[in-house]
């Protein structure tokens, strides 16, 4: 039987960049909310803080995506870096 493999450690620049996919989502899902609630409510969306909140929802989403992805290469160079080391 293989001994369990313990998960591979989450180094600073991981943690980080969770955080900002975390934070980065959280206000787009902001702004959508603002949107939905001033298009419910049929505001002008043309003014006031209903183009900054659609911007944020539109470009928040596909940076935090990125993101992790970032997150995920990251992930396999340490585990692949990890099991070179067990082999040696």
């Amino acid at each position: 039987m293989a001994p369990p493999r313990s998960p591979a450690p989450v180094n600073r620049p991981q943690r980080i960049l969770a955080f900002m996919v975390g934070g980065i989502v959280l206000l787009s899902v902001i702004g959508l909310v603002t949107v939905f609630i001033g298009v419910a409510a049929g505001a002008d969306m043309a003014s006031g803080v209903f183009p900054v909140a659609n911007l944020t929802a539109l470009i928040g989403f596909p940076i935090a995506m990125l993101l992790v992805i970032a997150i995920f290469i990251f992930t396999l160079v340490g585990r692949s870096r990890s099991a070179r080391d067990a082999r040696r």
